[in-house]
């Protein structure tokens, strides 16, 4: 693991615009970007400029087609053990 996490990583900040680029078309956008990374005014940036995302689509419905049948969440307490699904 550790040398692919270290070029994974080590993209993301030396290749910045292209990584995270092509880390954002694994999801769905409602509304595409038309910029990575707007960092004309330092130290504040705006990271995928005019694209619209909807979280709860991207975390739970884009995978019901083929995943409909596994849980969703669950839910482990390791001070009561107690286990929800």
């Amino acid at each position: 693991m550790g040398s692919k996490y270290q070029e994974f990583h080590r993209r993301s900040i030396e290749d910045r615009d292209a990584f995270w680029g092509e880390q954002a078309r694994l999801v769905d956008w409602h509304k595409p970007y038309e910029k990575v990374l707007d960092y004309a005014k330092p130290p504040f940036a705006k990271w995928f400029v005019g694209g619209e995302i909807n979280l709860c689509h991207n975390a739970v419905d884009r995978h019901l087609k083929d995943r409909a049948n596994q849980p969703a969440l669950i839910y482990i307490s390791t001070e009561t053990g107690e286990k929800k699904t």
